[in-house]
């Protein structure tokens, strides 16, 4: 079942309210229990890929300045399964035939930086460390430690990211640093051109999102908010190449939130609902529904695995039995670099008739390395119904097999057509046009 946790709906409030930022040292007066590490800040944006497209595709990483706002130090072992990796992701928000109410799609991801040395910087708060602890080999109470763009982007010590559980924080060490790198693309955050080409995506926005995982962090419960967001905009057209957005309530770093929760703030007719896994982590949905005036309403959900290991292989969406749907769609972010996974899209049964709609892709069973939604990625998917909006339950299926008395299946509350108007669960407004962004 969904749930939230309370720093989860603050830093929502703060983000809705545009205020997120002007808080930043607030993060030093309310600590976790145990190790915390955040991404603090976004800063240092490289392109790799100016010159000229590699193969269609272009390169970036984003430097991440981390910060433990816990109450113990932060383990950060070099040449041990006991330090930070650290993941770059791109999203975009863009609205036109295709996207018609707009849409928050992830379009590149990077493998890993392996952090190796932290360092003990006061830019938010007093540094201190427990007895017998010091830099380097732990990331103290309060301190902070940036990566620029250039370590975050050195192809040698970037990681893949299939060998990494997000929910527990546990990797093999030594990773596998076999796949070979023969060009500026491999490793690093890759996009395809044509995403990031300013006229082919007129009014498009752009965010970086960082994310850090560890086990330390994890053990304690607080892996929930190591995604930050920040907004870019591109200032070279031809090279591709960005730089910071320079004013916005998304020009400075959203700390502890993913990218999608962009989404709502910007859009207040998206709804943003989460969901935590028992025993496993957790995952982020998104709704938007778009009145076409045509009869048909675009119903667009977007899910953001931010730590599930056991992923998600399954959406379904109810529809009234004997309804119209058309025009069903999906979309993922490719693996590249030698990741083991297959990028094939899901497929779609679109069977209104009996009373769906449903993406899935291979079983765990069928293909361990099938194209699930995995930790630190976001899929899309859409469709036209005749049916306007209430309220419902999605269904969504977990790739990796359960352990005793483990789920196999959850649904969140949704917009969904045709579905009944709740109000029990205080998440939807009496409305058919807007919907609450809000956790329950």
């Amino acid at each position: 079942m969904p749930r939230s946790l309370p720093r989860l709906r603050r830093a929502l409030t703060l983000l809705t309210a545009a205020t997120a930022a002007s808080g930043v040292y607030a993060i030093c007066t309310d600590p976790s229990e145990g190790p915390d590490v955040i991404v603090a800040l976004l800063y240092d944006l490289r392109n790799w890929t100016a010159d000229a497209a590699v193969d269609g595709r272009r390169s970036y990483s984003v430097g991440t300045e981390s910060l433990n706002e816990g109450k113990k130090d932060l383990k950060w072992f070099s040449g041990t399964n006991e330090h930070p990796v650290i993941g770059q992701n791109l999203y975009r928000l863009k609205s036109d035939a295709e996207r018609p109410g707009g849409r928050l799609e992830q379009i590149g991801m990077s493998w890993l930086k392996h952090g190796f040395f932290a360092l003990s910087g006061e830019d938010y708060c007093l540094c201190s460390f427990e007895e017998g602890h010091s830099g380097g080999a732990w990331l103290g109470q309060g301190c902070d430690d940036p990566y620029s763009g250039t370590l975050n982007g050195t192809q040698s010590n970037l990681g893949p990211r299939y060998q990494v559980n997000a929910a527990t924080g546990a990797y093999a060490f030594p990773y596998d640093d076999s796949a070979l790198v023969d060009d500026g693309l491999d490793r690093r955050l890759v996009v395809a051109d044509g995403d990031v080409d300013p006229a082919a995506n007129p009014g498009a926005r752009y965010f970086f999102e960082g994310q850090y995982v560890t086990a330390d962090d994890a053990a304690a419960g607080n892996s929930w908010n190591n995604a930050s967001f920040r907004e870019a905009v591109i200032t070279e057209a031809d090279a591709r190449r960005f730089g910071w957005a320079g004013s916005g309530p998304f020009a400075a770093t959203q700390q502890r939130l993913p990218a999608l929760a962009v989404w709502p703030a910007i859009d207040p007719s998206v709804a943003l609902e989460l969901a935590d896994v028992a025993a496993d982590g957790r995952f982020h949905l998104a709704a938007k529904v778009h009145d076409l005036g045509t009869g048909f309403w675009r119903y667009e959900y977007a899910v953001h695995n931010l730590t599930s290991h056991r992923s998600l292989h399954r959406l379904e969406v109810p529809v009234p039995p004997g309804s119209s749907v058309a025009g069903a769609g999906f979309h993922d972010v490719d693996y590249h670099s030698g990741e083991p996974y297959s990028n094939a899209d899901w497929t779609i049964d679109a069977d209104a008739p009996n009373g769906f709609v449903a993406w899935f892709g291979e079983t765990h069973a069928a293909n361990p390395n099938a194209n699930a939604l995995r930790w630190g990625t976001m899929y899309n998917f859409w469709f036209d119904s005749d049916q306007p909006p209430g309220g419902g339950r999605v269904e969504l299926t977990l790739f990796r097999p359960a352990g005793a008395a483990e789920p196999t299946t959850f649904s969140v509350n949704l917009p969904v057509p045709g579905g009944a108007l709740l109000f029990a669960d205080d998440w939807e407004n009496g409305t058919v046009s807007a919907w609450d962004f809000r956790i329950p």
